[in-house]
């Protein structure tokens, strides 16, 4: 069960809507909400008598962080705590929400742009590269919806651990969703194969969803993705980019073309979850030996 959201800010515009989200879903998960920065320390000059003393950087970034808890604690019916940490800001950011237990890792994401780098920021395109928890992108101005209808995309060599769809069941349950997942077929692709290769593995592990395979015609799995989210008003996309090849190829292998991708929804990627990190023990969230204020 999701216990944490864990909210990385740099307090611009998409992450003060990334917080509002994040709340939001806190509200409806019922659990704990995280507001972390990372944060950089400047190089000191003694030459031109400009030093930077670090506690003021992490007391500056804490009282940046009391301050957007401030503006939103009214809409949050749980507890948030407020967390800073000097370091790079993929590494940190991983590394303090490792901390948590059944930790959703949420992040904002420009609501311009046309390459992967300027659409997602560098901080966001990081996470989602090398995540190994849930990670919830959301755009500019994505609002949180019911979530009637979420889309889950599947390469063609689709197979997973079980474990790695527990975020997508439990949002998919609490908003009561249907889940449809979706491969994108080139025209001459029979449908008979890909059901064939399907079995019910996938629509099992995400029992008791409503959930249906879907099939769209596309020469392009970006152009297809997007014209199904458009004709059936997907409200979540959900992809698996550690696992297989889609996210690449759609985002990544798209840097120098035109992203037409729906950018007001929020898209949910699953991290690939192996044997290993099962039965490995998370940590407990310790909070004395970072910096933080609750």
């Amino acid at each position: 069960m999701m216990k944490t959201i864990f909210i990385a800010t740099d307090f611009s515009p998409a992450s003060r809507n990334a917080t509002l989200f994040g709340i939001e879903m806190a509200n409806v998960l019922h659990a704990d909400v995280v507001l972390f920065n990372a944060y950089v320390v400047p190089l000191s000059i003694p030459e031109s008598y400009i030093i930077v003393n670090p506690d003021d950087v992490k007391q500056a970034a804490l009282a940046y962080l009391m301050d957007e808890k401030n503006a939103v604690k009214d809409k949050c019916l749980q507890h948030i705590h407020v967390l800073a940490e000097e370091g790079s800001a993929t590494e940190t950011i991983l590394k303090n929400a490792r901390m948590y237990t059944d930790c959703l890792l949420v992040a904002g994401m420009k609501g311009e742009g046309r390459n992967f780098k300027k659409w997602f920021g560098s901080t966001t395109s990081g996470l989602a590269r090398k995540s190994d928890l849930p990670l919830l992108i959301v755009p500019e101005e994505a609002r949180l919806q019911k979530l009637q209808k979420m889309a889950l995309g599947v390469d063609v060599d689709f197979d997973t651990n079980l474990r790695s769809l527990d975020a997508l069941r439990e949002i998919g349950l609490c908003f009561q969703s249907r889940v449809d997942i979706v491969r994108v077929l080139n025209y001459n692709a029979p449908v008979v194969n890909e059901l064939s290769i399907r079995s019910s593995h996938l629509m099992n592990s995400l029992k008791p969803l409503e959930t249906a395979y879907q099939f769209p015609r596309a020469d392009d799995v970006m152009v297809g993705l997007d014209e199904f989210i458009r004709e059936n008003k997907v409200d979540m996309l959900c992809l698996m980019p550690q696992h297989h090849t889609l996210f690449e190829r759609i985002f990544v292998r798209s840097e120098t073309r035109k992203l037409i991708f729906h950018a007001h929804i929020p898209l949910l990627l699953l991290p690939e979850i192996t044997p290993e990190k099962t039965d490995k023990k998370s940590r407990p969230a310790e909070m004395q030996v970072r910096s933080s204020i609750s």
